[in-house]
């Protein structure tokens, strides 16, 4: 039996992801853009920006960061207009990125800085911290050390309130790799 058009779509969006986490970014790609056309048949805004939304992570995987961010700016205008703002926290964050990589810190910062924001309001930890790790990045490269070890301690704490281990080893890993003469791991993880 045949699902609807929905569903297959659904299908297709799920085996993107698979396709994605298998670095077989060819495949992810054409998935997320059969799943897309079919959310966008069926008149589902949401399902396609998501699908659209994957895709440009699939890009920017592939080191295609100017595509990426077209494509971002277009969710991040769906995601307003919709006023669902998770999926415009994740994808301010997803463009922040593409920008990011593309040398452009300064246009970039801003996006950073709203999806931390958002992440905070709906109460996200995981994308708060991925945020958090970005603008500690970011502040790096202009040389604040200061702000880019708050970031890192902040990631730290919310880790320590989710009680997760993988944000966590995040938080560590960025702090250590900028400050590895500054504290042991165990004075890190204590918040001194």
């Amino acid at each position: 039996r045949e699902g609807s058009p929905r569903d297959r779509a659904r299908v297709l969006g799920a085996l993107g992801n698979m396709a994605l986490s298998q670095s077989d970014g060819d495949e992810a790609e054409r998935l997320f853009k059969e799943s897309g056309a079919l959310f966008r048949a069926v008149g589902d805004v949401q399902g396609s920006a998501r699908m659209q939304s994957n895709l440009a992570v699939a890009l920017v995987a592939r080191d295609r960061y100017a595509e990426a961010e077209s494509l971002l700016m277009e969710c991040v205008e769906v995601a307003r207009s919709l006023g669902v703002d998770h999926f415009l926290a994740v994808n301010l964050g997803n463009l922040a990125i593409a920008i990011y990589e593309q040398g452009d810190l300064d246009r970039g910062a801003p996006f950073f800085e709203e999806s931390l924001a958002l992440a905070r309001s709906v109460g996200d930890g995981v994308l708060s911290s991925q945020a958090l790790s970005f603008k500690g990045q970011a502040a790096l490269r202009h040389g604040d050390l200061e702000s880019t070890e708050a970031s890192y301690r902040e990631i730290l704490a919310i880790a320590g309130e989710l009680k997760d281990p993988v944000t966590a080893m995040l938080g560590l890993d960025r702090f250590a790799e900028v400050f590895p003469d500054r504290a042991t791991m165990r004075d890190i993880a204590a918040g001194r």
